[in-house]
């Protein structure tokens, strides 16, 4: 009787029946991830109060104050991170690539007398971008050029891809409203044109074209004005 007796009391007062301890531990676990889960989403909705946002408005500008926004809403996202440093050495790499293209090309036109071989360079001045405003930026080179824009200057703006060459110069005409600007760009594609087709014409080899006279008459072939309210160039037909 006294063995009887004791096995169950030990059956009551101690550990619980299997099944039962397996459902609450099933219990446990479900209940702990319904927890870790409600967690993870009022943390996510945290986040996505608290994270910047950029407005349509914003967007519409497509300025440097669009740059700045996109840049400050994903500086801290490791795919942005990542694609930031990918895209930078491409564009470093094609820059490279066409300033050998460009070394070949200036040395073939020295080689033709198209160019003079003493040229005497003014003095440049570097201007950093990193980590500044397209407003700060042109600050700068306001201040660099002294009393230049006001007696009157031509100013040659150049800079690797992607360093804000464009948006600088939108800065600077709304600084200096006198100020007329051209993308010296277009003038070499014009020209390129004017000397592809001319050879084509002629069923000559492009290199042939590149003279001093041929360039001449291409040049003024070029005009400068003001074409649907922007300063531009425009091609006359070959004659």
């Amino acid at each position: 009787m006294a063995k009887r007796s004791t096995e169950a009391s030990n059956s009551e007062a101690g550990a619980l029946p299997k099944n039962k301890s397996a459902k609450l531990t099933l219990s446990t676990a479900s209940q702990a991830e319904d927890a870790r889960e409600e967690f993870k989403v009022n943390v996510e909705r945290r986040v996505r109060n608290t994270m910047p946002t950029i407005t349509w408005e914003v967007l519409e500008k497509q300025n440097s104050e669009t740059t700045a926004s996109i840049i400050g809403l994903y500086e801290s996202n490791n795919d942005f991170k990542q694609l930031s440093k990918r895209l930078c050495k491409e564009i470093i790499a094609r820059d490279t690539e066409d300033g050998d293209k460009l070394q070949k090309g200036i040395q073939l036109a020295l080689d033709k007398a198209v160019l003079p071989k003493d040229n005497e360079v003014e003095p440049t001045t570097k201007v950093s971008v990193t980590g500044k405003t397209a407003d700060t930026v042109a600050d700068e080179i306001i201040a660099a050029l002294g009393e230049a824009p006001s007696k009157g200057c031509v100013m040659t703006l150049q800079g690797l891809s992607g360093t804000g060459k464009g948006t600088t110069v939108a800065k600077l005409k709304e600084k200096l409203p006198k100020a007329q600007t051209w993308s010296n760009g277009n003038v070499f594609r014009s020209l390129t044109l004017l000397a592809v087709t001319d050879a084509s014409e002629q069923k000559k080899a492009l290199q042939d074209m590149l003279t001093p006279e041929n360039l001449d008459s291409y040049v003024k072939m070029l005009e400068f004005d003001k074409f649907s309210e922007n300063l531009m160039s425009r091609l006359k037909a070959l004659a």
